[in-house]
């Protein structure tokens, strides 16, 4: 009789372990736990069934943003300039009128977008000028007319930055750029052409005794995904003279 109280006890201490089911489930992914409810919870007394579930997560690495990358722009651009070609010889003075004058431009500009806002870099170009006219010559009341032509190649080295607007859209970027340097001049002709003059059956061919200058572009224009298009004004200058010009472009960054 004496074991009766003892066995009893014991029962009663190991009851709650006797109530509670745990453990994985077979693929190791989830948890159970069956638990009866104390005196002391204010919930109802049945049973409940929780299950955990158990997820192997993997560390999230958070890298920090570039604060420059390389941008290279590839540009293609006309130009055009109201210019005359002028002569003053011994028939007399004599200038083709206002002309249209202008060309074609090639430019690379290599640099790096210091931030998703700015781009700072160096250019070299290849532009071209281009011009023809007709200069009228009256000599013994008789109009003569001269056929007179000009080109131009300058090689433009250059600094260029380029500043981006904010704004809300994540693939048009308003901008507004600028770029100093010098120029080259590669080659040139001013040519003449007398063969129907009187007595003075030849050509003439003039070239510029300039080896370069000054160059100066300011221009705006918008970049929509990898393409851009801009417009602005170029100069160039040498020794007091300056030719100023409207450009228009087209080209895609690398």
């Amino acid at each position: 009789m004496k074991k009766l109280p003892f066995t009893l006890f014991t029962v009663l201490c190991f009851m709650p372990l006797w109530a509670q089911t745990d453990g994985y489930n077979a693929d190791k992914t989830s948890y159970t736990t069956t638990l009866q409810h104390t005196p002391y919870s204010s919930e109802s007394a049945s049973s409940s069934a929780q299950t955990v579930q158990v997820t192997n997560a993997e560390p999230v690495i958070v890298r920090s943003a570039a604060k420059a990358k390389f941008q290279c722009d590839i540009d293609l651009s006309g130009s055009i300039r109201g210019g005359r070609i002028t002569a003053d010889n011994t028939f007399g003075y004599a200038s083709t009128g206002s002309l249209p004058e202008g060309g074609a431009g090639l430019d690379i500009k290599l640099g790096a977008r210091t931030t998703g806002m700015a781009f700072v870099g160096i250019g070299i170009g290849a532009h071209s000028d281009f011009m023809q006219g007709t200069l009228k010559y009256n000599i013994n009341r008789q109009i003569i007319r001269v056929p007179a032509t000009f080109y131009e190649w300058k090689l433009p080295i250059y600094f260029n930055t380029r500043m981006y607007i904010p704004t809300t859209s994540s693939t048009i970027f308003p901008f507004l750029e600028a770029s100093v340097g010098g120029y080259v001049l590669l080659k040139d002709e001013l040519k003449f052409d007398f063969t129907d003059m009187p007595g003075y059956s030849c050509t003439e061919t003039w070239h510029n005794d300039s080896k370069g200058g000054f160059y100066l572009q300011l221009g705006g224009g918008c970049e929509f995904n990898r393409f851009t298009t801009a417009l602005g004004w170029r100069l160039f200058a040498d020794r007091g003279t300056s030719f100023s010009y409207g450009y228009l472009s087209v080209g895609v960054r690398l």
